[in-house]
């Protein structure tokens, strides 16, 4: 089992979770959906449960993190080295200052739109104060790459 999860891993939750920082956060609640049922079908291919027997919650037990999980990895981690190097500096500059913090609907602290697919509006910029509630303070101090993201999978995987 640990090589067919590791095959999986490599050649399918890779592909899926190409570039999912900048995409998740666009999709509908219905493509999330899809994406769930994704991968939780290359879970059931690695113990080949083919007459699905097994709940998801014994496929989460697998140890690989669903699709959000990545997308807010990839965002801390983004937000984090742009806010310690201040570079780009008109990106940290516009994080600093927030300036879309008007169109946030106060309850949920999300940005509304009426758009269906809101991918310019969901810029780095506009995403950050959620994933940023899920830290301590300790993502201030200075750490090493590696620290960084070993200090981000404690945080917001479950599964380590």
């Amino acid at each position: 089992m640990d090589q067919l999860i590791k095959v999986v891993t490599a050649q399918y939750f890779g592909v899926i979770n190409y570039a999912i920082a900048v995409w998740y956060d666009a999709l509908t609640k219905k493509e999330k959906q899809r994406m769930d049922v994704l991968h939780y079908k290359a879970l059931r291919v690695v113990i080949k449960d083919w007459e699905r027997l097994y709940p998801r919650e014994i496929l989460d037990l697998i140890g690989r993190e669903k699709p959000e999980v990545y997308a807010e990895y990839a965002k801390a981690s983004t937000f984090i080295k742009v806010f310690r190097n201040k570079l780009p500096k008109r990106l940290y500059d516009s994080i600093k200052s927030n300036k879309y913090r008007t169109r946030r609907d106060p309850t949920t602290k999300r940005f509304y739109n009426s758009a269906k697919k809101r991918v310019g509006n969901q810029a780095l910029r506009n995403r950050i104060g959620e994933t940023v509630s899920k830290l301590d303070n300790r993502w201030c101090t200075p750490m090493s790459d590696d620290g960084l993201r070993k200090y981000l999978k404690k945080k917001l995987f479950a599964t380590t």
